[in-house]
């Protein structure tokens, strides 16, 4: 088994259009609207901005490729590799600072533990790269290139899906996962679907909040949680009233194990982000008490959850969020 020839070159999801499909009612906080389409605006990777990570990646699949196998059969492969992650869903923040890509290694090398897949690539690479841009972790081997980290995370073979190292935890050491890339992109886009990209732009905001603000959640966790909730929602509502309902939702999930869409190995969930939604649920409490009197003030609120990218009116450069003015 390979992967889908199509997707080799081509992304897992449609490009996610900046401003917002949803009609929403019209009302006086139609400038907070504007305020997070502008955003969007910003976060949201141009098609130019995915073409340049895929055409990254695909120089350093090819450095392994020629590694793995003799160069008359390298030039010609198809199928091997796979972008994953944020830039194969399309649900990437800008700037793009790391392309995660699916590398098969070959069944030849009969590769049982993950240490030795990890070293394999790595073995593959070092002899192209310098030793300082390459780092072996948990998952796969990254090359930093420019300003951008392509991370090859390598693969076996395991029914529909496949073997992919997982992290390492107190509780174990860093063994296989199972995951399904397709199943995975397949899910989100189909809820994406059903609510005109309300899916993938309320990710984009909660994936901003979360890097701003350091919450321990991984992507594919927060993706799960999201799809969930958006098909517990009866009415699209707008993002900063979904933002909202979102952190005070997900805080009542039980503590314990979700399965990824297509996979047997399951993620687990535990209450070490609950601390970061509860501040967020109560600064977004305080952001709407003040809108009506002070856009500036409930803008800064918002620009304290999701980074310095969040626009504010009035062409504005205070920086010192409301809540701490009294301690300035």
């Amino acid at each position: 088994m390979t992967f889908p020839a199509s997707l080799s070159y081509r992304a897992l999801a449609d490009p996610l259009v900046p401003s917002s499909a949803m009609q929403t009612e019209q009302s006086e906080a139609g400038w907070l609207s504007d305020l997070f389409d502008a955003f969007l605006r910003v976060k949201i990777p141009t098609p130019q901005e995915y073409a340049n990570c895929r055409l990254h990646a695909e120089d350093v699949v090819h450095t392994l490729r020629r590694a793995l196998y003799p160069i008359r059969m390298a030039g010609s492969m198809t199928g091997d590799s796979l972008v994953v992650g944020g830039v194969g869903k399309r649900t990437a923040l800008s700037p793009i600072a790391c392309v995660d890509v699916l590398y098969l290694l070959p069944s030849k090398l009969r590769i049982s533990r993950t240490a030795d897949a990890l070293k394999v690539v790595h073995a593959g690479l070092a002899d192209q790269y310098e030793a300082e841009v390459i780092a072996a972790a948990d998952l796969g081997v990254t090359v930093t290139t420019g300003d951008r980290r392509i991370r090859i995370i390598p693969a076996l073979e395991h029914g529909t899906g496949f073997k992919i190292p997982g992290p390492t935890t107190l509780d174990r050491a860093s063994g296989w996962r199972i995951t399904n890339p397709v199943s995975e992109a397949a899910t989100l886009r189909l809820s994406d679907s059903l609510n005109t990209g309300w899916t993938r732009r309320l990710l984009t905001i909660l994936k901003s909040w979360r890097d701003h603000t350091e919450t321990p959640l991984d992507s594919l966790t927060l993706e799960v949680l999201v799809q969930e909730f958006c098909a517990t929602q009866k009415r699209q509502a707008t993002l900063p009233d979904a933002f909202k309902a979102f952190v005070a939702w997900a805080r009542s999930k039980p503590v314990g194990r979700i399965t990824a869409p297509g996979a047997a190995t399951t993620l687990e969930l535990d209450q070490s982000w609950h601390g970061s939604a509860k501040a967020a649920y109560w600064r977004v409490t305080l952001a709407e008490q003040t809108a009506s009197t002070d856009r500036l003030k409930a803008a800064l609120e918002w620009r304290n959850l999701l980074g310095m990218d969040f626009p504010v009116p009035e062409d504005s450069d205070k920086s010192v969020p409301p809540i701490l003015e009294a301690c300035a």
